[in-house]
């Protein structure tokens, strides 16, 4: 197989693409096709870098080109890098609460997925087309998750070094993350929810488990009424729907979460990612604490239950809130 005859397509790294290995990056220009067919086009010379064979460890320098056998796009064992996503929403420049040239961080409005079609992930990729440096392997995301039906803050990756470093802080445990909550009954005094759940994949619901890992949840009563309690839920694990589903074990299920045992209400749950606040070393990302201020909706409900001059108090006062809880 003769190298010279090959009609190659050239490929320029960006950014986020410098110092990563060449076979990662191939795998993200060819996504349909199988592994070993990428390491055979790297070892048989179908992939270059400049004109030169190279091996795929191979960290990629800036000025370097990529050429890759062109026939790879044509013949159905590959697939050219997805087009740009379109227009972003309108609701989405009101909800920034942070942006930086490694993080955007959003105020996720309640009844939206953070991925699919129609989902934050998308509107994001839209907002960030026009202004973020081409990258072949690399491409904004967002960095943990949310509900539909929770709102607050969501962080987004704009750079690799970004998105490596809150990652290896959010696997750490180093990140502080916040919730409020409105539980139904009277809870008038802090706890720590520490339960065994597992995932079931017939209801899709998370439940208690003899044998699953252990999640664990600090609850610090802000607000109370005769029906309901504002509580701060600060989670120290990350499984799927911890906050609802030990919420239900302990006998205060979120007012209305009908799936976890609450009452129906008007609007459904309340449930926010209120305070994110990140370690010194979260000034390398140029951050260490953001605050999401509830949505209207939510706000409007709130004052209703709880009175308007105590729920303003508290939120006007999150700035200075204590991570961890204090005591």
């Amino acid at each position: 197989m003769a190298r010279e005859s090959f009609l190659m397509r050239d490929f320029r790294p960006g950014r986020d693409d410098l110092g990563r290995r060449l076979d990662r990056v191939v795998r993200r220009l060819l996504p349909a096709a199988p592994l070993s067919r990428v390491f055979q086009a790297i070892r048989t010379g179908e992939v270059l870098v400049g004109e030169r064979a190279v091996a795929g460890a191979y960290r990629l320098s800036d000025g370097d080109v990529i050429r890759i056998r062109a026939d790879l796009f044509e013949s159905g064992s590959a697939q050219t890098l997805p087009a740009r996503e379109g227009t972003p929403p309108r609701w989405l420049s009101s909800a920034i609460l942070f942006e930086n040239e490694h993080l955007l961080i959003l105020n996720k409005p309640r009844g939206l997925l953070v991925h699919g079609e129609g989902s934050v992930e998308r509107a994001v990729r839209a907002y960030l087309a026009p202004s973020l440096p081409a990258a072949l392997s690399y491409a904004p995301g967002p960095l943990h998750r949310l509900d539909r039906n929770t709102s607050g803050a969501l962080v987004f990756g704009k750079s690799l070094q970004g998105s490596r470093l809150f990652t290896h802080l959010l696997r750490e445990g180093a990140i502080g993350k916040l919730y409020l909550g409105l539980l139904e009954g009277s809870l008038s005094e802090r706890a720590e929810w520490e339960d065994s759940l597992e995932r079931t994949s017939r209801e899709a619901i998370t439940r208690p488990s003899a044998r699953g890992p252990v999640a664990r949840t600090f609850v610090l009563p802000l607000l109370r009424s005769h029906r309901f309690t504002l509580a701060a839920l600060q989670i120290a694990t990350g499984f799927t729907h911890q906050i609802r589903a030990q919420a239900r074990i302990h006998g205060h299920p979120l007012a209305g979460d009908i799936k976890y045992g609450g009452a129906p209400c008007p609007g459904g749950y309340l449930l926010h990612a209120w305070i994110l606040e990140l370690p010194a070393t979260g000034e390398l990302l140029g951050i260490t604490r953001v605050v999401a201020p509830p949505p209207p909706e939510s706000l409007s409900r709130l004052r209703l239950e709880l009175g308007g001059e105590p729920v303003d108090s508290l939120l006007g006062n999150a700035e200075r809130f204590p991570l961890p809880f204090p005591g």
